[in-house]
């Protein structure tokens, strides 16, 4: 393979960890403000009823 092809290959390799990595990151933050969000809501709803 030429220094051309490598330099291509590394970029590639590089903006497909950067998107995973970018993807597992967005995926615990939705993850957490859900979970927040859930709660919030059985607290809405126990203060409801009493």
């Amino acid at each position: 393979m030429t220094p051309g092809e490598y330099l291509i290959t590394g970029f590639v390799i590089t903006i497909f960890i950067l998107g995973i990595y970018g993807g597992l990151r967005l995926y615990k933050w939705n993850k957490n403000d859900m979970l927040k969000k859930l709660e919030k809501n059985k607290e809405k709803k126990k203060n409801k009823k009493a």
